[in-house]
């Protein structure tokens, strides 16, 4: 049977990537370093396969066609090459995908499917970082945070127990990880841009140690833009893995509110504790 043994949840930015020079090295090196832990956390765990669950950034999918959740289900995911990130290929587990589509439509999502989803930096500045070898398959799932209307928390975290239960009713012998990314803190294209919300980011990091599932799922999405900008709302795929591990012990591995990347960046393992 398939097994969860890995989760995790990293802040994304274009800037990690094309500008990291420019943040202070002491910030940077803590954001590397636990980027670093946490992929080797990944190796350590025997991995096979990587759920990666993302927002995108009206690359792929743009307002004449916009699903709530989509999970890739080809053979191999295309990069974009954009925000600095090179035009990474990574291998896709499509077995596993088609099963978490089919499960899901056995129980009550009705998720949306592409055969070609290309990836953006969303998805690719994380895995440039966890896996730069691209050596993992991946299931990505896109989750949509741009454009209203918005599937509220509780939603995704039942999304995330959905996914767990798939994951564990599956016959095949795989270990299996997810990934979210996106987030924390952060306005996008719009005045704000370049406000950290270090307030929010602490409560909502809290929340997450101490499982406070129920707490979580009060956000609503108007709360969220509110005090902490437009790119928080990605936040949901946090929440995602939150309830496909609702009572694991989880570890912050690092939190840093880097100006020059106009974002608030949180790494945390899902699965710390043993």
């Amino acid at each position: 049977m398939a097994k969860i043994v890995a989760a995790g949840a990293v802040s994304h930015t274009a800037l990690m990537v094309r500008a990291k020079d420019k943040a202070p090295i002491e910030q940077a090196h803590n954001v590397f370093e636990a980027f670093s832990e946490l992929g080797r956390r990944l190796i350590e765990k025997q991995v096979d396969t990587i759920v990666v669950l993302s927002a995108d950034h009206l690359k792929t999918f743009f307002f004449d066609n916009m699903p709530s959740i989509c999970i890739g289900i080809g053979e191999t995911g295309k990069g974009w090459g954009d925000a600095g990130v090179p035009q990474y290929d990574v291998p896709m587990d499509q077995p596993l995908a088609k099963h978490l589509l089919t499960y899901g439509l056995e129980n009550e999502f009705d998720l949306s499917s592409s055969y070609e989803m290309r990836l953006d930096h969303g998805f690719m500045a994380p895995l440039h970082y966890l896996t730069p070898q691209m050596d993992i398959p991946i299931v990505p799932i896109f989750i949509n945070a741009a454009t209203p209307p918005i599937s509220p928390l509780k939603r995704m975290y039942r999304f995330g127990e959905m996914i767990a239960k798939a994951i564990n009713e599956w016959e095949e012998d795989k270990r299996v990880a997810l990934i979210a990314t996106g987030g924390l803190s952060h306005w996008v294209a719009v005045p704000r841009m370049g406000e950290i919300a270090e307030e929010f980011d602490h409560r909502i990091i809290n929340q997450l140690l101490q499982n406070q599932n129920l707490e979580i799922q009060q956000w609503s999405n108007e709360e969220i833009e509110k005090e902490a900008g437009n790119g928080a709302l990605e936040i949901r795929s946090w929440v995602a893995v939150a309830g496909a591990c609702p009572n694991e012990k989880r570890e912050l591995l690092c939190y840093e509110p880097v100006t020059e990347w106009a974002t608030g960046i949180g790494i945390m393992d899902f699965m710390g504790g043993e």
